[in-house]
């Protein structure tokens, strides 16, 4: 299986944080159809191909991703999205 992993500083406090990733994982959901759910400062996803989580400190937030066999071909363009969207959420 692939992986992604990505690291991203920011300057909110924990609970801006956390209610930026969710906002972020709302949008991804519509958009990918993914199931989401909080366990404590992590937010897991999932959907048919790939799974992850989203860790979220007052400094950071690691991304987590490990893609399945077809979405493996995909993982330059997955990750300068991730890039491309921790930009616009967390600047």
């Amino acid at each position: 299986m692939n992986t992604i992993d990505i690291s991203h500083s920011h300057s909110l406090n924990l609970q801006d944080a956390r209610a930026v990733a969710e906002n972020l994982a709302h949008e991804l959901a519509h958009e990918h159809n993914l199931e989401h759910g909080w366990e404590e400062d992590s937010l897991y996803f999932s959907r048919t191909g790939v799974s992850g989580k989203i860790d979220v400190t007052t400094e950071s937030i690691d991304i987590h991703v490990k893609l399945g066999w077809l979405l493996s071909a995909l993982r330059g363009t997955i990750e300068n999205e991730i890039h491309s969207v921790l930009g616009k959420y967390f600047n």
